[in-house]
């Protein structure tokens, strides 16, 4: 038999339960206090980029090689799906130039061409240009 959870259990009237239940919650006097979400609005524009220009094209950088050093296919591919859409999401939101990974990244669009991701990521660029 299913284990019932002792919340659906009366009380016998012993214990205050008076042995029927009826669905009404007690509640113990507290009010509830809605509290506001403290989630920032990303409207304003940062006064400074978080990490310095440099390190992340260092980091796109290495990206593309780790991409261009797999020789599982399976594997490969898998890496530069991911690689493309943070690349996609990186220009959209501004957080990289992209004159800065144009060139860099136009290269690895069109050794990868086979992979969809890769088309539309080079697409994106040809739109930014």
């Amino acid at each position: 038999t299913p284990a019932v959870p002792p919340s659906v259990v009366a009380k016998p009237a012993a214990e205050g339960g008076g042995g029927k239940k009826t669905g009404k919650k007690k509640r113990d006097g507290k009010k509830a206090v809605a509290k506001k979400a403290a989630i920032p609005t990303l409207s304003a524009p940062a006064p400074r980029p978080l990490v310095h220009p440099e390190y992340v094209h260092t980091f796109i950088s290495n990206c593309i090689a780790s991409c261009e050093n797999i020789h599982d296919r399976y594997a490969q591919n898998r890496l530069v799906r991911l690689v493309c859409v943070f690349l996609q999401s990186l220009i959209r939101n501004r957080i990289v130039n992209v004159q800065d990974i144009y060139l860099e990244v136009q290269a690895f669009c069109i050794e990868f061409s086979r992979i969809r991701e890769a088309a539309a990521l080079f697409r994106l660029l040809k739109s930014m240009q």
